[in-house]
């Protein structure tokens, strides 16, 4: 594989990009393969800026020893191309050799650094010198450099800094996060601070600070990203739980449609969520209803299946009527009817209605029928019309 690739790889158009890739993958494999020396000698014929970056690019998954002096000189390239290709590749590598290259990158103000601070974030983990830059970064950069330093400062992978403790350069990092979290005036950063690691070190800080930004944050990005983390809260799931009905009101669209995706998934062990998911059925945007439907679905009780069939036949957004007849399907797939028997009858008595209706969308007739076939465990959809099968078929089960 990796030979015959070679004249694809020194294109810079998509062939080039794809071979490329596609080492990476070998060289990341289970099975041994000789990718490194084959990169290695095509460096030496290397004349391209792209040439390079592919090859770079590939080099970096292969974990070498023999790549990382190749590649740190191409950190002083003039192609912009090729040394974004070394940082990333240095950073993969994680080679101890690299860290001194790329500090010195870090501090030239006309190089990539949010790439350097993505780069350097590999090795925070165990260089002091490298979390010092690091935690700078995230305090006195501009915009994207510091949320670059939060993000990676904010993984869990590197608090693990003092070994199997908790130590203090591990509580420096979790505390230049969260500051940023509190005090960064720009929602980018606050809003990648906003997803720290939940970590097993220092959990009830890292989310009393969460439900605070949720609070308190003007900007929806960061009570968003607040929400979404604080659902791998596990020792605080009580107080998680509790935010998801304010969420559901939310100002913003999106974290209305991200707390619905959290009820929905939560509501067969907090049915108390159902009342909130209800709330949103008569939400003014169209989609937030199809996320309340698809949340519904996920209780399966004879009031969640009495919305569904009031929000199919009176909607007046033939998406999201289509959206609570799948969700009803998901219904009967997944067994969630609470009274299979009963809500059977009133669902198969709406959606004939909707199906045999010539005045009603193509679609929506199509979605009522294939219900309904699932309804009454009729034939494989792949084998049938469902709308023709529905018409033949219906006197036996409409009696």
């Amino acid at each position: 594989c990796v030979h015959p690739m070679r004249a694809s790889w020194m294109h810079s158009n998509t062939p080039g990009r794809e071979a490329a890739l596609t080492l990476r993958w070998i060289a990341r494999g289970r099975v041994p393969a000789p990718v490194a020396p084959a990169l290695i000698e095509a460096l030496d014929t290397a004349t391209s800026g792209h040439e390079f970056s592919n090859i770079v690019w590939a080099l970096g998954a292969t974990g070498s020893d023999r790549a990382a002096p190749l590649i740190i000189p191409l950190l002083d390239s003039e192609d912009p191309t090729c040394r974004a290709a070394a940082i990333a590749a240095l950073g993969e590598l994680k080679d101890e050799r690299a860290i001194e290259p790329l500090l010195t990158l870090l501090a030239r103000a006309d190089d990539p650094q949010v790439q350097v601070v993505r780069a350097l974030g590999k090795y925070a983990a165990e260089h002091d010198t490298v979390v010092d830059a690091l935690c700078a970064v995230a305090e006195t950069g501009d915009d994207e450099q510091r949320a670059a330093a939060v993000t990676v400062l904010g993984d869990a992978d590197i608090w693990t800094y003092e070994r199997d403790h908790f130590g203090p350069q591990s509580a420096r990092m979790v505390r230049v996060v969260l500051g940023a979290l509190a005090t960064d005036p720009s929602p980018e950063v606050r809003a990648a601070a906003a997803k720290v690691s939940l970590g097993s070190f220092q959990t009830d800080t890292i989310v009393d600070a969460l439900i605070r930004s949720f609070h308190e944050d003007p900007d929806a990005r960061v009570r968003g990203a607040a929400l979404w983390r604080l659902k791998y809260a596990k020792k605080r799931q009580s107080g998680f739980v509790a935010l998801l009905p304010l969420a559901c009101a939310d100002d913003d669209r999106y974290v209305r449609m991200s707390a619905l995706d959290l009820c929905g998934r939560r509501v067969g062990s907090h049915p108390e969520l159902l009342e909130a998911i209800i709330s949103r059925l008569d939400d003014e945007d169209s989609e937030v209803r199809k996320y309340a439907a698809r949340a519904l679905s996920e209780s399966g009780s004879r009031e969640a299946v009495e919305l569904l069939l009031k929000t199919i036949a009176h909607d007046q957004d033939t998406s999201v009527r289509q959206t609570a007849i799948y969700a009803l399907a998901n219904c009967i797939v997944f067994g969630r009817l609470e009274a299979p028997r009963a809500d059977g009858g009133s669902i198969r008595k709406v959606l004939d209605e909707l199906a045999m209706d010539a005045d009603e969308p193509d679609h929506l007739r199509r979605a009522a029928t294939s219900t309904l076939v699932k309804l009454v465990d009729g034939p494989h959809m792949d084998s049938i019309e469902t709308v023709s099968w529905w018409n033949e078929h219906r006197e036996e089960y409409m009696q």
